[in-house]
């Protein structure tokens, strides 16, 4: 069902798998164009969420609800203030998340290069 995405076994029946299989597919999409880094960046962000213990699950759900919008814009539309602004705010909700603060600095650092 994924192709890119790896979620462990234990969290397979905590995440929702039809926003990960829209993740998993804009990463196939980015892969041979620009947005490549961020497509295999995209992708350790969102198994970091799936495979993240003790993370609430509205949280969860927030995160890859941001990461499922985020990958969507920069495959189709790429608008840039909608591209920032979505990360911003995934940033914004990570920041507290060791695990995944770090993703999502190099996340930044990529998307600005597609960006310009």
């Amino acid at each position: 069902m994924l192709n890119n995405i790896h979620i462990a076994n234990s969290q397979v029946g905590a995440v929702n798998t039809g926003d990960y299989v829209r993740i998993d597919a804009a990463i196939t999409m980015m892969r041979g164009s620009d947005a490549e880094e961020a497509g295999t960046i995209i992708r350790a962000l969102a198994e970091g969420v799936a495979n993240t213990r003790g993370l609430d699950p509205k949280h969860k759900e927030e995160l890859v609800d941001l990461i499922d919008a985020l990958s969507d814009e920069i495959v189709k539309r790429r608008k840039p203030s909608v591209v920032r602004s979505l990360f911003r705010s995934l940033k914004e909700n990570v920041q507290d998340i060791a695990a995944l603060s770090g993703i999502a600095e190099a996340l930044g650092a990529a998307l600005e290069k597609i960006l310009g």
